[in-house]
């Protein structure tokens, strides 16, 4: 297991990529094959209805209102 995920890495006030600049973002897996986080206060521009349909997850889920954020 990795000292790393799960668990919360907040960007320095000093990192200027735009990818992460004042970003917190939720490791949830850290390995020798990669890393898996998401990006908990940056907002996507995305409804999660188009999620649903996209991933196929069932109609029940369509009406749903929840945020999606920026992951990966």
């Amino acid at each position: 297991m990795s000292e790393l995920a799960p668990g919360f890495l907040v960007a320095s006030p000093a990192l200027v990529d735009p990818n992460f600049a004042g970003t917190v973002v939720l490791v949830v897996e850290h390995s020798e094959e990669g890393s898996l986080g998401f990006i908990m206060n940056r907002p996507a521009h995305l409804e999660f209805s188009d999620v649903v349909q996209q991933l196929e997850l069932g109609a029940d889920l369509l009406n749903v209102e929840v945020p999606v954020m920026i992951g990966g």
